[in-house]
């Protein structure tokens, strides 16, 4: 498996467009809300304006930002995916992730090309990337047939609540800062952490909150 980091302008807008329809905000980011002060409407050019003025206003060297994530995740990238591994007793199936840089506080994912966002927060970034490959995990081993079998929604609230597992056992991983989830899912994600921490165990604590046998 290989991670590989990049910045293109014009991926911006499918991060825009993908984290501005987010099932899982109710509310607009702070990134959002400075985007429509600025413009009435989400267009691909509209997106790549916004994200070149905020990049100079700022005065961000993306390329140099780029680095330091990368150089930060090569430092825990084995041992996650070591850990991982043996959590789901599998490896991940795919022989590389794209993961894309972005000005956009929030990050979107997808499955089908392979790729994720990675918001400017050096100090959260690595949590965001072990985040976004923990959905891969769980997508690719049991999360798929989820989501057939029980639809959208409790896919969904089960795969971003078991992120939470990466507050039990990778927190040494995490650097300054933890996965807290969002608020719609901190039952769900207090009744997966007791149960993993009783079993030990991902798929039994997956099925034991699918209420399977």
């Amino acid at each position: 498996m290989e991670v590989i980091f990049n910045y293109q302008l014009n991926k911006e807008f499918q991060n825009f467009k993908n984290s501005f329809n987010s099932a899982n905000h109710s509310t607009w980011s702070k990134r959002q809300e400075e985007f429509f002060a600025v413009f009435s409407e989400l267009t691909r050019e509209s997106a790549q304006k916004f994200a070149e003025d905020y990049i100079a206003d700022h005065k961000i060297d993306m390329t140099a930002l780029l680095k330091q994530i990368e150089d930060q995740w090569h430092s825990v990238e084995k041992e996650f995916f070591r850990r991982a591994d043996l959590i789901y007793r599998s490896p991940l199936p795919q022989k590389r992730i794209d993961v894309y840089l972005t000005v956009h506080d929030r990050c979107s994912y997808n499955f089908e090309r392979n790729e994720f966002f990675v918001h400017l927060n050096l100090k959260a970034a690595n949590k965001t990337i072990m985040h976004e490959l923990w959905h891969w995990y769980f997508y690719y081993t049991v999360g798929k047939k989820i989501g057939e079998e029980y639809g959208h929604k409790i896919f969904n609230d089960l795969k971003e609540a078991l992120t939470v597992v990466l507050n039990i056992d990778f927190i040494d991983l995490l650097g300054e800062t933890t996965d807290k989830g969002y608020p719609q899912h901190e039952a769900l994600r207090e009744t997966i952490k007791n149960t993993y921490a009783e079993t030990k165990d991902i798929y039994k604590t997956i099925n034991r909150t699918l209420k399977k046998p």
